[in-house]
């Protein structure tokens, strides 16, 4: 999205912005001027009634998508991890059960053997995430070892959550269950972790208990190397119009969240006219990106039924 349009001291406001998330603590800004209209009032609901049984829609990756590591994974999760947080401790009256977030060390993973672990925690549970160059596993331990600073091996913890990573030509396949998933799809992921935190922490479910996620619409996928090559032989073209899809989809998901973390910096600056530009930006992105979701429910649904059962 391009903002030379705006006037000169708006474009200027815009830029130091831009500046302040290059520096990289732009995160921390966000954090401290949540609230529940940036969350939203689905989010904000969700969070008071702490349900895990959430329904993802969409067709999952149907191929390799460089961009989706096993770092990007952590990257995501952590980020939606300290959102739900910040909202979820303003309303909790029980002290031990308020949630930390201990964001991993994403440099740590370099090699295939290396790993790299992240915990979200409170004084009775941790959930501990760690990523390996193929895997992502979710798992519940001691919150001491927050501070332990001990590696696990896979042994040691049993995963209620995992992502599975495949090496494919063009890149990696990523997948729950057997359920296929792309980016867009990690907030509803990250939802469900976060409310089996805290229903293992109320004593509502066992801390060994898997998580199912419902992917709503979608067959479990044989994995990719074990595709016939019918399957495998879509035209080029398919795959392109594919993730040009999900990759508008998913920018302007991004772009929204841009605009409404700016324009909650500008109300609570007293900034009316940029606060007002950035409304009537955000207003138009949404109905834009209700088309746009339109458009994508219409391809998949042609996808299923020209292309899935083939052989």
């Amino acid at each position: 999205m391009s903002y030379e349009k705006l006037n000169p001291e708006v474009f200027k406001k815009m830029q130091e912005h831009e500046r302040s998330k290059l520096a990289g603590d732009l995160s921390k800004k966000i954090l401290g001027s949540l609230n529940k209209s940036f969350l939203g009032p689905q989010t904000v609901a969700w969070l008071k009634d702490m349900k895990e049984d959430l329904r993802i829609s969409g067709s999952g990756t149907h191929g390799a998508d460089s961009s989706l590591t096993a770092l990007a994974i952590l990257d995501k999760l952590f980020d939606e991890f300290q959102r739900y947080s910040f909202q979820y401790n303003q309303n909790e009256p029980n002290n031990a059960f308020i949630i930390s977030c201990r964001r991993p060390n994403v440099a740590s993973l370099n090699g295939p053997s290396d790993t790299c672990e992240g915990f979200v925690y409170n004084s009775r549970w941790s959930m501990l995430v760690r990523a390996e160059q193929n895997t992502v596993t979710l798992s519940f331990v001691a919150p001491r070892f927050v501070y332990e600073q001990e590696q696990f091996k896979a042994s040691d913890v049993s995963p209620f959550l995992q992502f599975d990573g495949e090496n494919i030509r063009d890149g990696m396949i990523w997948r729950i269950d057997k359920y296929n998933v792309n980016f867009a799809q990690l907030p509803t992921v990250a939802k469900a972790a976060f409310a089996r935190l805290i229903r293992v922490t109320r004593g509502e479910c066992g801390d060994s208990e898997k998580l199912t996620i419902d992917f709503v619409g979608q067959t479990p996928q044989p994995p990719a190397n074990a595709l016939s090559l019918a399957e495998d032989a879509l035209p080029t073209r398919v795959d392109i119009a594919t993730d040009l899809i999900m990759t508008l989809i998913e920018t302007l998901d991004a772009e929204l969240e841009e605009l409404e973390q700016v324009g909650i910096k500008a109300v609570r600056s007293s900034e009316p006219e940029v606060s007002q530009i950035l409304l009537e930006r955000s207003k138009s992105l949404r109905e834009f990106r209700r088309k746009a979701a339109e458009m994508a429910k219409d391809w998949a649904n042609l996808l299923n039924d020209n292309f899935q059962n083939q052989n």
